[in-house]
């Protein structure tokens, strides 16, 4: 039914908590010129309503300025209420991975949640809510790279597997200038621990008690010539697997 919109409340603990009013400009126009076609989902709170399902589409009808709003009235709780807000978000295309881990931290302190109930609300693996979770413990660099776009998720989640905190911070910031891949990751990874095991063999060797920091930058054979160039002055190409077999051919 038709409800006042000054009367409907945005959720206590949205998922996309970052909205603003220029985030729904172009929705607020369609919704001027059309009226709202989907209808927004709340529940009964006293003499009032809270959002379900639809915060932006909330937002939407406040900017666009209208004095009522087409909403479907559930009765609900808990969990039960989460998981019809989960159902409308997680399908979406623009919600970021870290909006994801924030908003199933607080649905685990909330309602005491395991990692095997949030898999079973949102449909999703454990794993997949794990890797979600794991976000909230990246080192500051790594979340700061991930949060403005600079890398991808797939990308920080395997930069977030190396050892070495400085050297996620130095990764990190080539990755973010260079646009890799995670297969790139990978290698680097790989060449990292290759290098790691050096070391160590060689502190064995001379008995010392320590093994010392590995310090940035590492370097990787050049794809051309196979001598060493340092990470830090080497120049990331994007190519075809066939052209990069016939450069390496």
């Amino acid at each position: 039914r038709k409800v006042p919109l000054d009367l409907i409340d945005a959720p206590p603990h949205p998922i996309r908590p970052t909205l603003t009013p220029a985030s729904v400009a172009e929705l607020a126009q369609s919704i001027k010129e059309n009226g709202l076609i989907e209808p927004i989902v709340v529940v009964p709170n006293g003499k009032r309503f809270e959002v379900v399902a639809g915060h932006r589409r909330l937002l939407a009808c406040r900017v666009a300025e209208l004095l009522n709003v087409p909403c479907s009235i559930i009765d609900g709780e808990g969990l039960d209420l989460e998981k019809i807000k989960l159902h409308e978000n997680l399908q979406r295309d623009d919600i970021s991975p870290i909006e994801e881990a924030k908003y199933f931290e607080q649905l685990k302190l909330t309602y005491k949640s395991s990692v095997a109930t949030l898999a079973q609300l949102t449909g999703k693996s454990q794993s997949y809510i794990l890797q979600r979770l794991n976000i909230l413990d990246y080192p500051p660099t790594l979340f700061e790279a991930l949060k403005s776009g600079r890398i991808s998720f797939s990308v920080a989640r395997e930069l977030s597997t190396i050892d070495d905190p400085a050297m996620i911070d130095f990764y990190t910031d080539l990755a973010a200038r260079g646009g890799v891949n995670p297969q790139t990751v990978i290698q680097w990874r790989k060449e990292l621990k290759e290098q790691q095991t050096a070391t160590d063999a060689t502190v064995t060797h001379h008995g010392q008690a320590n093994s010392p920091t590995l310090t940035p930058p590492p370097s990787v054979k050049c794809r051309l010539c196979s001598s060493p160039v340092e990470l830090s002055t080497a120049r990331i190409i994007h190519v075809h697997d066939e052209c990069l077999t016939t450069i390496e051919g």
